[in-house]
């Protein structure tokens, strides 16, 4: 896009057409295929100008096309837009306002302008075009995996007899802990790899204990299974999670972590 300042009118009585811009759609164009040249002619002078042509040449100063452009009168603009056919690479024009001087102007300098129209070939559109549909259809896939991968869920996560934030256990007891996956999306969900930890909170360390992996082959629409995983109670609260990774047919896995809280105390 081309654009020169204007806000620095001249105080005089004479018109002053100038070529304030210059827009050309598509950006780039297409070799064989029409675009678009649209051009912003403002009269910065202090009278009305006169009707008038406007020209587009090409680099040897061959017309490739007119328009009449009308009266405009001051601090007015006026918007002319030109038909092109492009046939090869890049090129530059001119544009010419009054090439015949049929009109007095006390500044007649800004009446011509260069600008190179950009041109791509066939096959570099192509490419581009297609790269564009391989860039939209990342994006959507990406944004439809994560909100369908974000509806595989644990519908509830605890022991097996009883399903609660905060549970207790005696030590030694063997808790059965379960755990409820539910696919809320509209395709299957493949390679669901669950893996169980216990971590004390009452112990100075960060490290938690692993109690195995649960892998589930894929999980239908609409589906809920449910998983088990044994649990050898020691006296603490324990903090067990579930780190879950799963992934669509074809995409890199997507992970999310649910917990509850074991209470183990010995109630003789």
């Amino acid at each position: 896009m081309y654009s020169c300042n204007v806000n620095n009118r001249p105080e005089n009585p004479f018109p002053d057409l100038a070529i304030d811009s210059i827009e050309q759609f598509p950006n780039p164009m297409t070799e064989g295929k029409a675009g678009k040249i649209t051009i912003k002619i403002t009269n910065n002078g202090g009278a009305p100008s006169i009707p008038s042509v406007i020209e587009i040449r090409d680099a040897a100063g061959k017309k490739l096309a007119s328009k009449y452009l009308p009266q405009i009168d001051p601090e007015v603009f006026s918007k002319m837009t030109f038909n092109l056919l492009p046939a090869g690479a890049s090129y530059k024009i001119s544009i010419i306002i009054d090439p015949k001087e049929k009109t007095y102007e006390a500044n007649r300098r800004n009446n011509l302008v260069f600008y190179n129209v950009q041109v791509e070939s066939k096959q570099e559109n192509k490419e581009r075009n297609l790269e564009k549909a391989r860039e939209y259809t990342a994006a959507a896939r990406s944004n439809y995996t994560r909100r369908c991968l974000n509806s595989l869920r644990l519908l509830s996560l605890g022991r097996k007899d009883k399903i609660m934030d905060y549970e207790k256990a005696e030590p030694g007891d063997e808790v059965e802990l379960v755990a409820v996956l539910f696919n809320g999306c509209d395709k299957p969900v493949h390679e669901i790899d669950v893996d169980w930890s216990a971590q004390p909170l009452d112990e100075q360390t960060i490290m938690p204990t692993m109690l195995g992996s649960t892998k589930i082959e894929r999980i239908l629409a609409s589906e809920k299974v449910p998983i088990e995983r044994m649990f050898i109670a020691r006296e603490g609260r324990w903090k067990i999670t579930l780190f879950v990774s799963s992934r669509l047919s074809d995409e890199k896995p997507f992970p999310f972590l649910m917990s509850f809280i074991l209470i183990v105390t010995d109630n003789n």
